[in-house]
């Protein structure tokens, strides 16, 4: 696998990201669920993982930034690949289910990446696809308003940026 390949300090960090993932089930984060009429291969899937990794990630780095893991390759890989993603590929349509994919990572990368890394990241979002942007940032406030360190904080933050995307189950 292409991890294999990662430099030992960037190693140490991905088995100790994908651990705390187990960590974080086990203290009873929240999962997102498919509704019946859904395959587990489905767009909506995929959206709900988006979300669920959307919420985790902020939380698996409270965890892991008590001890010190080199992040600087994995940042730079996400960094990368978002620039790339973002300036190269075809912006979604609004109200898509690719475009609720691309709002969470907006919001999720603005947790995960260095300050200088996510302004960069923030004004080709802007100039590309700003009310991405700006859904965003609404997901950003709801993350900062519930929080995310808990559970049940994870659990507010999840439902409430679920609703503010229209995801909820029938809509």
């Amino acid at each position: 696998p292409g991890w294999m390949k990662l430099p030992d300090e960037a190693l140490s960090y991905h088995v100790a990201h994908e651990l705390t993932h187990v960590v974080l089930r086990r203290r009873g984060y929240p999962t997102t669920a498919l509704g019946t009429r859904y395959d587990e291969n489905s767009d909506e899937a995929r959206v709900g993982g988006d979300l669920e990794e959307m919420v985790d990630h902020p939380a698996l780095e409270l965890l892991l930034g008590q001890f010190p893991f080199a992040r600087q390759h994995i940042q730079r890989h996400l960094f990368e690949g978002a620039h790339r993603g973002v300036r190269e590929s075809p912006v979604p349509e609004q109200g898509s289910l690719w475009w609720a994919t691309w709002v969470c990572r907006f919001c999720e990368l603005h947790f995960l990446l260095p300050y200088g890394d996510w302004l960069t990241l923030e004004e080709v979002y802007n100039r590309r696809c700003p009310e991405i942007a700006n859904k965003g940032r609404d997901l950003m406030g709801i993350m900062a308003e519930e929080g995310y360190g808990s559970p049940t904080e994870a659990l507010r933050a999840m439902v409430r940026c679920r609703d503010a995307l229209g995801l909820a189950e029938g809509e």
